[in-house]
């Protein structure tokens, strides 16, 4: 209706039924308008509280942080690296992304870019909590962080130093619904089917949180035999090892009560933490 009565060449317009509009389609239009307002702004509340409930996180990260007395350097190293990372969240949103809260969540919990908005719930946001400690925990042991929030990318990656070498940390939620061997085969193929890592050579180290442990029995029976002669048929998985997370809590629960000072042991705690990975 609208660009039929505001163009530039109306005395063009021979037909004069363009100038007639059917009440019903008018109706119709209406009704459509405002159920979109109503979604935008569905949308636009949700979006409201999902930043909110990512603040809270922060905070409470923050607190425990504190709370739990670490060496005085250590306990800025891990301050400093959590507000560095709620600014290159909110610097994302800001001006590149708005839904980067919705696909940070789809990343660490289904491998996807989706934005889809989750509704709120307890066990989500522990199982958030839990991950953004852990990417914490990462970036106070690794050097020349870079975190990878571009739109197009389905998984949770931050790029950084081993010495030299530059390796990629992907975080990996199973939410205490996956155990440990069906959330490494998610993550595999994740990596095999992404554009960028398919045909990157680079070491990539992959944090499983919220996972569940499998008993020797079940373990046992997943286990596929795969003859001498067969080529392995990932290569890739050659170049993925997995730590998980409460591995990592251990190293830094012993970094608490001992009141070590990472800045000063950077090396002796990567050792540790990478005595722990697993293929």
């Amino acid at each position: 209706m609208i660009l039929k009565t505001s163009s530039d060449n109306l005395h063009e317009i021979e037909d004069i039924n363009e100038f007639i509009f059917n009440i019903d389609d008018i109706d119709s239009s209406i009704k459509a308008l405002i159920e979109l307002g109503k979604c935008n702004e569905i949308e636009r509340i949700k979006s409201s509280s999902l930043k909110s409930m990512f603040d809270d996180i922060f905070s409470k990260i923050s607190n425990k942080i504190i709370l739990d007395k670490y060496n005085k350097n250590t306990e800025k190293l891990l301050l400093d690296n959590l507000k560095w990372l709620v600014l290159e969240i909110e610097n994302a949103r800001v001006n590149e992304d708005p839904f980067i809260y919705q696909r940070f969540i789809n990343r660490i919990f289904d491998l996807n870019n989706s934005s889809i908005i989750f509704t709120e719930n307890n066990e989500m946001k522990s199982n958030i909590l839990n991950t953004i400690a852990n990417i914490i925990y990462t970036l106070s042991i690794y050097t020349d962080n870079v975190l990878d929030l571009k739109k197009n990318i389905n998984l949770f990656i931050n790029s950084c130093l081993k010495g030299d070498e530059k390796i990629y940390m992907m975080f990996y939620n199973g939410k205490n619904q996956k155990q440990v061997s069906q959330a490494k085969q998610d993550v595999i193929f994740s990596l095999e089917v992404n554009e960028y890592f398919s045909k990157t050579r680079n070491y990539v180290q992959c944090i499983l949180i919220d996972v569940d442990e499998v008993d020797f029995f079940e373990e046992f029976e997943s286990i596929t035999i795969i003859p001498k002669n067969k080529e392995r048929i990932n290569s890739k998985m050659k170049k993925i090892n997995f730590i998980k997370s409460d591995e990592i809590i251990k190293i830094f629960n012993g970094i608490k009560y001992k009141e070590i000072n990472i800045v000063d042991n950077k090396n002796k705690v990567m050792t540790l933490w990478e005595a722990k990975m697993e293929v």
